[in-house]
């Protein structure tokens, strides 16, 4: 195996990791009684995370997979960074498995909410750094998104009332499928 396939190796199973997380935490969300009422705003999030989940994995084969060596502290500075965040975001995503109503859930959430939007943020600003530092052309439409995911990421951390933080996720879903939907055909 070269030093590339071994770092994928690291790289899915921290990946995997994040992804088992993210889909315990989705589980929860289809067990509650009234799933219309709140659940399907915490089933988004974790729908929207396992994409951006996959989303990567797919991106950093595509980036790496014509690489046959990387140094040790360009490995640790840019993927394994990324993915410590991705699984961060993961454990922090504010989705409790002991509350049962969904008062209860929606309290929890904006209580636990900063730890994951930070995570969030940090990761969008640390992509970017990454696709500068490794000198990939991004599309206007593609810097238009990051910055706007920016912003929604910074918004989360001070918005205080559920009925905002889901206005705020229907956001980045739209900033999301718009991104995906014209990106493809823009370039």
């Amino acid at each position: 195996m070269t030093v590339v396939e071994y770092m994928l190796a690291i790289i899915a199973i921290v990946l995997g990791l994040a992804i088992g997380k993210v889909l315990d935490k989705f589980s929860t969300t289809l067990k509650g009684a009234r799933w219309t009422e709140f659940h399907w705003f915490l089933s988004v999030w974790s729908v929207y995370l396992l994409a951006t989940i996959l989303g990567y994995f797919w991106g950093f084969w595509r980036i790496y997979s014509g690489v046959n060596e990387i140094p040790y502290f360009e490995f640790m500075l840019l993927p394994f960074t990324t993915v410590t965040l991705i699984y961060l975001m993961a454990v922090f995503l504010p989705i409790s498995t002991e509350t049962k109503n969904a008062r209860e859930k929606a309290e929890y959430f904006i209580s636990e909410k900063k730890p994951f939007f930070i995570a969030f943020f940090v990761l969008i600003m640390h992509l970017k750094f990454t696709a500068a530092y490794l000198g990939i052309e991004r599309l206007m439409l593609e810097s238009i998104a990051s910055w706007m995911l920016c912003f929604g990421a910074l918004l989360g951390l001070y918005l205080t009332q559920i009925h905002h933080h889901k206005g705020l996720l229907i956001f980045f879903v739209l900033v999301y499928l718009s991104a995906e939907a014209l990106g493809p055909a823009v370039s």
